[in-house]
C-alpha cells in the first residue's frame, strides 16, 4: 500500500483497519489527541454516522480504561498497542454505563465505532499507525489545531 497523502480538512482522518480476511475497512475518524479531547470523547452525541469513528491517541502505551458516562451511543471499543495490533475488543458498550472497560493491556490507541460494526466486519489485526501519525502531525500543526485532519479515502 502506498503511503497516504495528508490533506487538511474538517471531515476527519481516513483510517484503515486491516480485517481478519486480509481486506481493509476505512473509517472517517475524529482524532482525540489532548487530555481534554480524551475526557470528552463522544459524550453528549446522539448519533455516530455509519463509517465514522473516534480515535484516541494516548501518545505512550499504558493501561487505558474507558467508560460510557454521558455517552448516548452504544459503541464497540477497540484497543490497539503502539504497533497498531488489536489487543482488546469490547462489543456493545452500554450507553451511560459507569462500568470500566479495558485496562488489561499496554495501549496507545483506542478506536470507538458504532456497536455491532466490529463483529459485522470481523475486525481483528491492525490499525495503520503511519496514517494515525500523519493525521496527528497535520492536526497539531494546522492553523485550526485541535480540529480534524483528513486523509483522502481510497
Amino acid at each position: 500500500m502506498n503511503a497516504p497523502r495528508v490533506v487538511a480538512g474538517e471531515s476527519g482522518c481516513a483510517l484503515t483497519v486491516r480485517l481478519a480476511n486480509a481486506g481493509n475497512v476505512t473509517f472517517r475518524a475524529e482524532l482525540a489527541l489532548t487530555r481534554q479531547q480524551h475526557a470528552r470523547g463522544l459524550m453528549h452525541r446522539r448519533a455516530l454516522p455509519a463509517g465514522r469513528a473516534m480515535l484516541f491517541d494516548f501518545g505512550e502505551p499504558r493501561p487505558i480504561v474507558m467508560w460510557m458516562k454521558d455517552t448516548f451511543i452504544s459503541l464497540d471499543i477497540l484497543f490497539f498497542d503502539a504497533h497498531g495490533r488489536l489487543v482488546e475488543r469490547y462489543n456493545d458498550a452500554v450507553p451511560h454505563s459507569l462500568k470500566l472497560i479495558g485496562g488489561a493491556h499496554q495501549v496507545r490507541y483506542v478506536l470507538e465505532i458504532n456497536a455491532g460494526e466490529a463483529r459485522a466486519l470481523a475486525l481483528q489485526a491492525r490499525l495503520d499507525t503511519a496514517q494515525v501519525a500523519q493525521c496527528a502531525a497535520r492536526a497539531a500543526t494546522s492553523p485550526a489545531a485541535g480540529r480534524e485532519a483528513a486523509l483522502p479515502l481510497r
